[in-house]
C-alpha cells in the first residue's frame, strides 16, 4: 500500500493542447472544439477532487526538482482503513496519475452480480505486473492461496495486457508464473464494473479524464465521426 498522504498525479503536459495534438504520432485531420478550455477545467476539476495536504517530515517521497507541479493526495480514512489497490499509469512525455481501487467494494460487486471465475493465462496477465515489488516473503503463502484474483479492464491503459490490471492477487500470480503454473483463477470485472469499484471521487474523475481524451484524440485523428464525449466534458 502506497504510503498516506502520496503523490497522486503530475499531468501538466499531457493536459496542454500542444502536446495532445502529437501524443498519437498520427497526422491530425481536424481540429477539436474548444480544446484548449476543455484541458484547462479539467486541471480544475482534478485540482478539486485531490484533497491536498502537507507533506509530514517523516515521508522520504519528497518530489524532485522535475515533480513542482505534482499533486499530493490524502485518502479518506474510510477508504485507507480498507484494502485498496494502486496502479500507476503512465505517458512517453512524462507524465503519469495513480488510480486507486477499493478491494472491498470490488469484492461486494462480484458478490452482487454474480461474476463467474475464469483462468486466465499466469504468463499473460503477469506481464504487466512489477516484480521488483513483490514481496518475497508471501509468495509461499500465496502459492498455496486458492482464493480467485481480481481483474479489473482498464481498457484506457496502453499496458502489455490490454487493460487487464491485477488489483487483487499479484503475489499469487507472481508465484504460479515462477513455479511455471499455466493458469490461474480470477474474476473479472468489466469497464463498468471497475468503474463501480474505483477508490472515490478523484479515481472517478481520473478515469472519466483519461476516457475523454481517449475519445478526443480519436476525433482529432478521424477514428470518430462525431464530437459526442465519453463522460460530460464537465466531468
Amino acid at each position: 500500500m502506497l504510503p498516506n498522504p502520496f503523490i497522486m498525479y503530475k499531468l501538466d503536459k499531457f493536459l496542454t493542447p500542444e502536446l495532445l495534438l502529437t501524443a498519437t504520432g498520427q497526422q491530425r485531420v481536424k481540429r477539436y472544439p474548444g480544446l484548449g478550455n476543455i484541458l484547462a477545467g479539467y486541471k480544475r476539476r482534478l485540482s478539486e477532487t485531490c484533497v491536498m495536504t502537507s507533506i509530514p517530515n517523516n515521508v522520504s517521497f519528497l518530489p524532485g526538482p522535475s515533480d513542482t507541479e505534482a499533486k499530493l493526495r490524502q485518502l479518506p480514512s474510510y477508504i485507507f482503513n480498507d484494502e485498496t489497490f494502486t496502479q500507476e499509469v503512465t505517458f512517453s512525455m512524462g507524465d503519469y496519475y495513480r488510480v486507486t481501487w477499493n478491494i472491498e467494494k470490488a469484492k461486494e460487486i462480484i458478490k452482487r452480480d454474480n461474476i463467474l471465475a475464469e483462468e486466465f493465462n499466469c504468463e499473460f496477465i503477469s506481464q504487466d505486473i512489477d516484480f521488483s515489488s513483490v514481496e518475497t516473503e508471501r509468495l509461499k503463502f500465496a502459492s498455496t492461496n486458492k482464493d480467485p484474483i481480481i481483474v479489473v479492464d482498464y481498457h484506457i491503459t496502453n499496458n502489455s495486457t490490454g487493460g487487464l490490471i491485477v488489483v487483487d492477487g499479484n503475489h499469487r500470480v507472481v508465484s504460479r508464473t515462477l513455479r511455471g503454473v499455466k493458469a490461474i483463477k480470477g474474476y473479472k470485472l468489466n469497464r463498468d464494473q471497475q468503474f463501480e469499484a474505483l477508490a472515490d471521487e478523484f479515481d472517478k474523475c481520473i478515469y472519466k479524464i483519461h476516457s475523454n481524451i481517449h475519445y478526443i484524440m480519436d476525433y482529432m485523428i478521424g477514428r470518430e465521426s462525431s464530437s459526442e464525449y465519453t463522460f460530460s466534458p464537465e466531468v
